[in-house]
């Protein structure tokens, strides 16, 4: 059964699951963005016209029992899931284990960090005006299909 069909329940679903989530007013899409560090969090969902939803991935929802159930809902209900992250103290690890059970084709990602999952970009540039433009959506050369718990082990 789909729980989060509309951007109101991903909303209630959110709050319920203590997860705080950004909204933009006005998008083109339903696209999901999940950042290290606030700054970029608000810079990548300002770029993308087609980001929907923001949240900053730190400590809270590292600790939070939820948010796995919540990305799950999140990965449901989104087109896509852009992870724009520079990872320094905190490592890629548990959300990489997080979303590697989603499908590829909905994950892209512009980090310091090779995530193993989805879609890599090389330039912030190249990220927005792909992800902006989703009509002339093909696979993204720098993409692979390695995953990171195989290459690391899962994180606990």
């Amino acid at each position: 059964m789909r729980y989060a069909q509309t951007l109101d329940s991903l909303s209630q679903m959110a709050a319920a699951m203590r997860v705080d989530i950004y909204e933009k007013e006005h998008a083109e899409g339903k696209g999901i963005v999940i950042s290290i560090g606030s700054g970029l969090m608000m810079a990548t969902m300002d770029a993308l016209r087609t980001c929907k939803v923001a949240l900053e991935y730190g400590k809270a929802e590292r600790d939070n029992p939820h948010f796995p159930d919540f990305l799950s809902l999140a990965m449901e209900w989104a087109d896509y899931v852009c992870i724009h992250a520079w990872f320094s103290i905190t490592k890629p690890d548990r959300l990489v284990n997080l979303l590697a059970p989603y499908p590829g084709e909905k994950i892209f990602w512009k980090s310091n960090e090779n995530l193993f999952v989805g879609h890599r970009f090389e330039t912030f540039a190249d990220m927005v005006t792909h992800l902006n433009d989703k009509e002339n959506y093909t696979v993204n050369p720098l993409a692979t299909s390695a995953s990171y718990s195989n290459l690391y082990g899962h994180y606990d």
